[in-house]
C-alpha cells in the first residue's frame, strides 16, 4: 500500500466509527450519588435522594392521565441504576437529564419529549448510569 493511501484509510476509519457511535446520554447532566431512588406504578421517575425522586416525579409527572399522587419520599424505592436521557434545557441552555427505572420506561418517556422540541434540545438516547 503507498504511504500517501494510510492516512486517507486513517480518517476513513475515524469518520466510520464516529458515524456508528450511539448518541449517549452526556455525562456532565448525572448527579452526583451512589443510588437511586425511584418511584413505582404509573410515576416512574427517579433521583438520587427520596426527597428528588418525589420531586423529580411532580416535575416531569406520568404518561397515565389521572394518575393519582406523586410519590412521597417514603415510597420511593432504592436501586442500583437508572435509565436516563439527556437534553438541553430551553432556560439557560443547561444540560440536563431525566431518569428512570427502567429502558422501557425512558424511552416512552423520550418519544414524549420529542414531541416538544422546544423544550428539549439536542436529545440523547436512553442509557445506564449507576
Amino acid at each position: 500500500m503507498p504511504r500517501r493511501a494510510f492516512p486517507l484509510l486513517l480518517v476513513l476509519l475515524v469518520l466510520t466509527v464516529f458515524s456508528c457511535t450511539k448518541n449517549i446520554p452526556d455525562s456532565s447532566a448525572r448527579p452526583l450519588g451512589t443510588t437511586w431512588y425511584c418511584g413505582e406504578g404509573n410515576f416512574t421517575a427517579c433521583g438520587r435522594t427520596r426527597e428528588d425522586c418525589e420531586s423529580e416525579n411532580k416535575r416531569i409527572g406520568s404518561r397515565v392521565v389521572q394518575p393519582g399522587p406523586a410519590p412521597r419520599p417514603k415510597e420511593c424505592k432504592s436501586q442500583p441504576t437508572a435509565v436516563c436521557y439527556t437534553y438541553v434545557g430551553h432556560a439557560g441552555g443547561k444540560k440536563l437529564g431525566d431518569c428512570f427505572t427502567d429502558r422501557r420506561e425512558c424511552e416512552a418517556m423520550l418519544r414524549e419529549a420529542h414531541r416538544a422540541e422546544g423544550e428539549h434540545k439536542e436529545l440523547s438516547e436512553c442509557g445506564t448510569w449507576d
